[in-house]
């Protein structure tokens, strides 16, 4: 049997922060256009149990990847390697490498995350299939494209609500450019 804790919660910058992603001179945001979130995810299949965390974010250096993964690991009681972190790959949240003030409130909000999911910790029958579309086009010199999406559905055990439905492909969101300074979940 499989069980299944969610939760979700709100790092979104309060104060003026470096950005990371479009390699500007000057990187400092100048607002909000949309928050920042990190979803949390605990799945337990008999005794072993292991984490997923999806964070608006670029992606950090491998340090504090490694510094967030072994806190959550200790929440846990799990080895690090039972921890996955994923990002939305947005060029616009802050450079986890210069605003150290802000990593320290994400890692905050994540383990905080950590300990709600774990109090909804549920049965869910989960299914997995693949879908093909064509969501883009290769912007280098080259015709191929992964048309494949997965699909991980995941529902309630006793009424058969969906709990998560996780979607993956391979297609870099464009919405914002370079002259974007507003923080956002949104590509650029």
């Amino acid at each position: 049997m499989a069980s299944l804790g969610l939760y979700e919660v709100d790092i979104t910058p309060t104060k003026p922060v470096q950005t990371v992603g479009f390699g500007r001179e000057d990187e400092l945001s100048r607002g909000i256009l949309h928050s920042l979130s990190a979803q949390v995810s605990i799945w337990q299949f008999g005794a072993d149990k292991c984490c997923f965390v999806t964070i608006d974010h670029i992606g950090f250096e491998s340090k504090n990847a490694y510094i967030l993964r072994s806190d959550i690991a200790d929440i846990l009681s799990i080895s690090i390697d039972k921890v996955m972190l994923c990002f939305s790959h947005t060029h616009s949240a802050p450079d986890d490498s210069i605003e150290i003030e802000y990593f320290n409130f994400l890692c905050m909000q994540v383990k905080i995350g950590v300990q709600k999911a774990l109090n909804t910790m549920r049965p869910v029958k989960l299914a997995w299939g693949n879908a093909y579309s064509d969501i883009g086009m290769n912007r280098r010199a080259s015709d191929n494209i992964d048309r494949r999406i997965g699909i991980l559905k995941v529902v309630d055990v006793d009424s058969g609500i969906l709990k998560l439905l996780l979607l993956r492909l391979t297609a870099h969101a464009n919405v914002l450019k370079e002259d974007n300074y507003l923080i956002s979940r949104s590509s650029g």
